[in-house]
């Protein structure tokens, strides 16, 4: 960060100030300006802007964040249709956070009562499987 004499900085995130956390530190020089986030998690995600001000005048750097995870669970209800002896359909909703980025595919896995171990049934792109 140039200027002189040495701008003050401060960091926002989505216009809300950021100060110093457990999980995020700002640390500021006179020409540099490093804010680390640790563990970081989805509600990290945003906008993040540097103002850097003196008596000189103002300066601003915006950056855009996306931190990606895995997405949340199906919405409720997931909903059993075609019940059979063999067989049933299972209806559910795409789940409310995807995680950052879309959903190419489910994971459908049941589990087995015997030793109460999961066991994949399959994939699919639809919104319903048949296990």
């Amino acid at each position: 960060v140039d200027g002189e004499p040495p701008p003050q900085k401060t960091w926002t995130k989505n216009d809300q100030s950021i100060t110093d956390s457990l999980r995020m530190s700002i640390m500021n020089e006179d020409y540099r300006t490093t804010i680390r986030v640790n563990e970081g998690k989805r509600s990290d995600t945003g906008v993040y802007k540097l103002v850097a001000k003196n008596k000189n005048g103002t300066d601003t750097m915006t950056c855009n964040v996306t931190v990606l995870d895995v997405p949340g669970p199906p919405e409720a209800p997931v909903d059993p249709k075609e019940i059979r002896k063999d067989y049933m359909i299972i209806h559910w909703k795409v789940p409310k956070d995807d995680g950052g980025s879309d959903i190419k595919h489910y994971i459908v896995e049941k589990q087995d009562q015997e030793n109460m171990r999961w066991v994949p049934c399959g994939d699919t792109r639809q919104l319903f499987m048949k296990v």
